[in-house]
């Protein structure tokens, strides 16, 4: 710890953001005030991202950190090499596109120290947050989901699908993941950080659809996984809770 303070790894996976990196980094360099540093998990040596990152990153203040994904290409296996690379107390996922409101990060910072929460997503569906762009389909399956959710287990938070989330170390290293593919992987993590029965609160967020780039998200092939971790929320809280059970034996000292 630097200060006495926590350090937040802000973890941002990269596929060819060479329009938007440095713009992201100066936006970073704005609007987060807490203690941090930023890990980049990338694919391979070839992705557009690494020059350009090469030729600004002296340009700030804060450690940048390069990752190379370890577990193969593709949005699942950088995020678990981020997970895999944590080196500071608490872990941030946002994305290289700009589209969360970074000064959130704050806002997250301050409930995990001070109110002794363990996970604070990001909630664009509860007063103060907001949503602008993306598909209606899209928009409409996120919304839904994320609250009816909250509604049928108690989960804390009306924003399953957003990425946008910080957790205590501790407990990212403590919950075995079983996603095969993209970004369902956040959605299982926040389930079994849930069932698990650790501290979860959420906060206003903002997001906007990206500017530069393009986008990784493949919806439809990705809903079914989604709604795996949907449905094994609902299971485990309406019925015997055996994730939990096995989560404090898996967990428990030896």
């Amino acid at each position: 710890m630097k200060n006495n303070k926590p350090i937040v790894d802000v973890f941002v996976p990269v596929y060819n953001e060479q329009d938007n990196i440095e713009e992201l980094f100066n936006s970073i360099s704005e609007k987060v005030h807490c203690p941090f540093e930023v890990m980049i998990v990338y694919d391979s040596d070839d992705d557009g991202t690494l020059p350009v990152i090469e030729r600004i990153k002296n340009n700030y203040t804060y450690t940048i950190r390069l990752v190379k994904n370890k577990f193969g290409r593709g949005a699942l296996n950088a995020f678990r090499t981020g997970m895999d690379s944590i080196e500071n107390d608490y872990i941030v996922f946002t994305m290289a596109d700009l589209s969360d409101s970074l000064e959130t990060i704050n806002t997250m910072y301050d409930k995990l120290l001070n109110d002794n929460y363990d996970l604070v997503a990001g909630s664009r569906y509860i007063k103060g947050g907001s949503k602008q762009g993306g598909a209606f389909i899209k928009n409409l399956f996120s919304r839904c989901a994320g609250m009816s959710l909250q509604l049928l287990t108690g989960m804390p938070m009306h924003d399953i699908s957003n990425g946008f989330k910080m957790y205590k170390k501790y407990v990212v290293e403590s919950i075995k993941l079983e996603s095969s593919v993209g970004f369902e992987i956040g959605v299982e993590l926040a389930v079994k950080t849930f069932l698990a029965g650790y501290r979860i609160t959420e906060v206003p967020a903002g997001w906007c659809e990206r500017e530069g780039g393009m986008s990784q998200f493949k919806m439809w092939s990705w809903i079914p996984h989604y709604l795996r971790w949907y449905f094994f929320a609902i299971r485990n809280s309406w019925f015997v809770n055996s994730y939990e059970k096995q989560f404090l034996q898996e967990n428990s000292p030896t």
